[in-house]
């Protein structure tokens, strides 16, 4: 009879007559070879060693919007957060856009065009530009007796203050 333990004595020569009752994981001796054989139990996301690469590869957490690093570019991408009105950087452009929060009556810059836009406070009596024109327009302020310039005719119109007795 040959067997083992007629030839050799032994009740047990191991696995392949090696003497052992393990030899490993395909000879290796080991009972775990890793992961690809590579000894490791992790080799990371696609075989990096990493267990974060970040977004989209890059490593980072965050790459800001639009990939610009930044959390905030301003309005319109222009880094600010005020452009002003119109985007002219201004907060107050004025009355139709002059600059001025005054621009006078009509536009004229002035606040006083006088009466009907002359200038002038006072035109005069009938536009004359005088206070007094006289008695009915004449420049005077006395014309004389029935206008004759005079303060005194005289007696019945004669001139004279004394005509003697009875007119003789």
């Amino acid at each position: 009879d040959w067997t083992a333990e007629s030839l050799t004595g032994l009740d047990w020569t191991g696995l392949d007559w090696t003497g052992l009752d393990w030899t490993g994981l395909d000879w290796t001796g080991l009972d775990w070879t890793g992961l690809d054989w590579t000894g490791l139990d992790w080799t990371g996301l696609d075989w990096t060693g990493l267990d974060w690469t970040g977004l989209d590869w890059t490593g980072l957490d965050w790459t800001g919007l639009d990939w610009t690093g930044l959390d905030w570019t301003g309005l319109d991408w222009t880094g600010l957060d005020w452009t002003g009105l119109d985007w002219t950087g201004l907060d107050w452009t004025g009355l139709d856009w002059t600059g001025l929060d005054w621009t006078g009556l009509d536009w004229t810059g002035l606040d006083w065009t006088g009466l009907d836009w002359t200038g002038l406070d006072w035109t005069g009596l009938d536009w004359t530009g005088l206070d007094w024109t006289g008695l009915d327009w004449t420049g005077l302020d006395w014309t004389g007796l029935d206008w004759t310039g005079l303060d005194w005719t005289g007696l019945d119109w004669t001139g004279l203050d004394w005509t003697g007795l009875d007119w003789t």
